[in-house]
């Protein structure tokens, strides 16, 4: 049975929703561009490996219909769930991939914001090196385009830059991640 295109985008914007109330930070897609995603109930928080199965889920329809603008943002979702579960190898992995889909439609503020997660990554990974690398270069796209998400890319390089090498929290803990236009 095939579902129609209202049930198919109907479907994937819950599980969008679903998957990115389960792990607490706010998503907006074209579908979801009518408001602001409401946060997550205390008892949702945490439930990342039933987000992740969510998303993948929503993935695989998500490309199965060509909507490369959500593929990206729930690529993107998925490496924050991974990231926050310390699986840091596949929060890379989903952040290229997401990277990538961005860049092929040219999405650039999706490309900055996902080099940000990126490199809040690679500094729970404790390569501050990289996390500056990509910190640097998301804040090239976003002054590019004068995003007022420039300024917390900012901030994150100058607490990088004050932080001893040996003290380097992980810079998700604490702070919600910044949503896309």
């Amino acid at each position: 049975m095939t579902l129609a295109p209202a049930t198919v985008e109907d479907t994937i914007e819950k599980n969008i929703r679903t998957a990115a109330d389960r792990i607490g930070i706010q998503v907006r897609s074209a579908w979801l561009r009518r408001g602001r995603a409401r946060r997550p109930p205390r008892e949702q928080l945490g439930r990342f490996d039933e987000a992740i199965a969510v998303l993948e889920q929503a993935l695989t329809v998500l490309r199965s219909i060509g909507d490369r603008w959500a593929e990206g943002i729930a690529l993107d979702i998925l490496g924050t769930a991974h990231h926050r579960l310390q699986r840091h190898d596949d929060a890379v992995a989903y952040f290229h991939q997401a990277l990538d889909t961005h860049a092929d439609i040219g999405n650039r503020s999706g490309e900055a914001h996902t080099l940000g997660n990126l490199g809040d990554v690679h500094l729970a990974a404790d390569d501050p090196e990289a996390a500056r690398t990509n910190w640097q270069q998301a804040l090239a796209i976003l002054e590019k385009v004068d995003h007022p998400d420039a300024e917390e890319i900012r901030g994150r390089l100058r607490r990088l830059e004050k932080l001893p090498p040996d003290a380097r929290p992980d810079p998700t803990v604490g702070r919600e991640a910044p949503t896309l236009p």
